[in-house]
């Protein structure tokens, strides 16, 4: 009679441990298989999604920015900013709003006050200062 009783409880515990193990993996499968489904591969990702995660360090950007009309400009490239220092403040200006805004030459004449032909005619000769000062030739080539 001990026998069958510890034969039982045996029986009991095995069947509770089962299922607790059954209900632990399904947990597990199921937690997986919802992490799958939202979690995406860094090499999946374009670089537009790259670009809204990513983060640069600017410890040291402040010797690189330019304010412009209320706006910060950050430039990244230390041989860039010293080409554009190097050029008037109203030339450097409509290069930074052109270039780095993207504004058209209709919206920097509108915000500076001039002509759109005046404002093609500076960033064009302020494009070929900045050439000449970083030694870039018309096809692109570095001296």
């Amino acid at each position: 009679m001990k026998h069958n009783q510890d034969r039982a409880a045996e029986q009991a515990f095995d069947s509770l441990m089962k299922k607790s193990i059954k209900g632990a993996a399904r947990d597990y499968y199921r937690k997986a298989r919802r992490r799958r489904e939202h979690e995406v591969y860094f090499s999946e990702l374009t670089e537009g999604d790259l670009a809204m995660i990513a983060t640069t360090d600017r410890y040291f950007m402040k010797d690189n920015s330019f304010d412009v009309l209320g706006w910060t400009i950050d430039v990244e490239d230390a041989d860039l900013v010293e080409a554009l220092k190097e050029l008037p403040s109203d030339r450097r200006d409509i290069v930074l709003l052109s270039f780095f805004l993207r504004m058209t030459d209709k919206e920097i004449a509108d915000c500076l006050e001039l002509a759109n032909s005046t404002v093609a005619y500076r960033r064009n000769v302020s494009l070929d200062r900045l050439r000449e000062i970083m030694g870039v030739h018309d096809n692109g080539q570095c001296e």
